[in-house]
């Protein structure tokens, strides 16, 4: 079988907690000064060298080389630089934080204070729990409580807020105790799994606006993003998509899953080469020792089938034995044999003495629906997997 393989869109609800607490955090600055050494060693990452000292000291300023490793050292500080080579032979590159901002044409400056935090415990984004920050002038009331999640950054690394997709930050250090606040927010998260999407799962997260009325707004939060969590590099696009289909909640008048032989589907699915879904339908998304993705909902699915050139006579024969039915006549046998043409146009019909031999290598002599099930038993739908 080949198959226009459908991209698969799962959502859920997320919901947003919000925490307040001290802080020193790393966040976008306006210190055009920084620019220009933030460009320079961008240059030297595209070339794959280091920028060093002697770098700065030829191509920026009027410095020594000894001032400009200062000056370099004091990026580092300021995290928009990280050190890569030795005492003796100083070395220095962007790091994640310098590499987002210095695009923007700004540069970055750490903030001690009190910061506001926009968390999740999204399996699939692990690892990056805070979605926002902001900073705070007066503390707001809420029951203090100790820290369950850590929210400091992972080192080499820079979180981006959903809310300013334009405010890079790297979180140093928070306080053990914060303000867990009243206020909330629902996201949906959206998961897309498509045949030419290998490696991590790719995520939206979005939410419709409330306000106003008529026209259809844009979303408030609209982030497209590659999650964190990782699959194994074997599971394929079939593996994932039979996950979904054998959902326990998936309708059952469909198909239980896609590694049932074709003659288990109904007959709407063998006769019009459709698999359908037509409603939404919940899946739990899990494979034991390596993700658990939670529940969500599967929008309706509909996949056209096409026969692969291998796969042509056989299917061919099934649907004029089905055509057939209990008349065995020449006559009867060319009208079924012209209707599977019509259906699968490369199709060779067989005469009447030729659908005998077929069915007399079956289990059953007679043509039953058992019998010419049993034609097509080996075609298993992953075969759609390998279609070109």
């Amino acid at each position: 079988m080949s198959v226009r393989l459908p991209t698969l869109r799962l959502r859920r609800t997320l919901t947003v907690r919000w925490l307040e607490t001290m802080a020193i955090v790393q966040v976008p600055s306006a210190q055009t000064e920084w620019l220009p050494l933030l460009r320079l060693a961008g240059e030297r990452a595209q070339q794959a060298r280091p920028l060093t000292p002697e770098d700065v000291s030829l191509h920026l300023l009027p410095l020594s080389v000894a001032a400009a490793r200062t000056w370099l050292e004091h990026g580092v500080r300021q995290g928009m630089l990280t050190a890569t080579g030795t005492e003796a032979h100083p070395a220095y590159a962007l790091s994640a934080l310098g590499a987002a901002v210095a695009p923007l044409g700004l540069s970055t400056e750490a903030k001690q204070g009190l910061f506001r935090f926009a968390i999740t415990d999204e399996p699939l984004l692990g690892g990056h729990p805070v979605l926002h920050l902001e900073e705070r002038r007066e503390p707001s009331s809420g029951e203090a409580v100790p820290l369950e999640v850590p929210l400091t950054t992972a080192p080499g690394e820079c979180g981006h807020s959903l809310l300013q997709p334009k405010s890079p930050f790297v979180i140093q250090r928070t306080a053990d105790l914060v303000r867990s606040l009243p206020m909330q927010q629902e996201l949906t998260i959206e998961l897309e799994l498509a045949p030419d999407h290998p490696g991590p799962f790719r995520i939206r997260l979005f939410a419709e606006r409330k306000e106003g009325k008529g026209e259809k707004s844009p979303p408030a939060v609209d982030v497209r993003l590659t999650s964190p969590l990782q699959r194994r590099p074997d599971q394929s696009y079939a593996d994932l998509l039979a996950l979904v289909l054998s959902a326990g909640a998936a309708p059952r008048e469909l198909s239980a899953g896609l590694s049932v032989p074709f003659a288990a589907l109904p007959t709407e699915a063998r006769l019009n080469f459709r698999l359908r879904h037509a409603k939404a339908f919940t899946a739990h998304l899990r494979v034991p020792g390596q993700f658990d993705l939670g529940v969500f909902e599967v929008e309706p699915i509909e996949i056209a089938l096409v026969p692969r050139a291998e796969d042509v006579e056989a299917w061919g024969l099934w649907l004029q034995v089905r055509a057939l039915g209990g008349e065995r006549t020449p006559a009867a046998a060319a009208k079924a044999g012209e209707a599977a043409r019509q259906k699968i146009p490369g199709y060779r019909p067989r005469s009447l003495h030729e659908l005998a031999a077929a069915l007399a290598q079956q289990p059953s002599s007679g043509p039953t629906d058992g019998s010419r099930a049993a034609l097509l038993e080996a075609y298993d739908l992953l075969l759609w997997e390998d279609a070109p």
